[in-house]
């Protein structure tokens, strides 16, 4: 092969390049999947035969429903066009719910015992903060591991 000759690498066929666009929005107060690709009535065509499309007039864009066979078709549909753009498609986060502690009451028994412990300490003549802090600890204990058997808490 000669050095003065260029290799000719066969390109692939260029599609229409303009950006298409798939973005998240709401429509009339629903969560939907906006639409942009530019005027082209064989990928309109084409997107309202295989989904329900409307037209937004205040996000000036199509919308279809926000769901994962909704965004496959339209993904597939656009591809076909060129390059789609996701960067305004975000997930929408799950709301993790704040878990609430499980509240054991205590047992009436455990709070005869708090309640001694506490005349015991004010016999003991610990200060009345003291009493306090100490027996709102043994109750928070108590809480905690509500019903449990002490010989299960310790891991015996």
């Amino acid at each position: 092969m000669n050095n003065t000759e260029q290799i000719s690498i066969p390109s692939p066929p260029l599609k229409n390049i303009d950006k298409q666009q798939i973005r998240n929005g709401q429509h009339q107060g629903k969560d939907v999947l906006l639409l942009n690709f530019p005027e082209s009535n064989s990928i309109q065509e084409e997107l309202i035969k295989n989904l329900s499309l409307g037209w937004s007039p205040e996000n000036q864009s199509w919308w279809i429903t926000y769901t994962k066979t909704n965004f496959e078709l339209a993904q597939s549909v656009l591809r076909k066009y060129g390059y789609v753009d996701y960067q305004g498609l975000i997930r929408p986060k799950a709301v993790k719910e704040k878990s609430t502690p499980k509240t054991n009451t205590p047992s009436e028994i455990s709070l005869q015992r708090i309640d001694s412990l506490s005349r015991w300490m004010k016999c003991k003549r610990y200060s009345d903060s003291n009493v306090k802090t100490y027996t709102e600890a043994v109750k928070t204990f108590l809480n905690y591991f509500g019903s449990k058997r002490m010989a299960k808490s310790n891991g015996q």
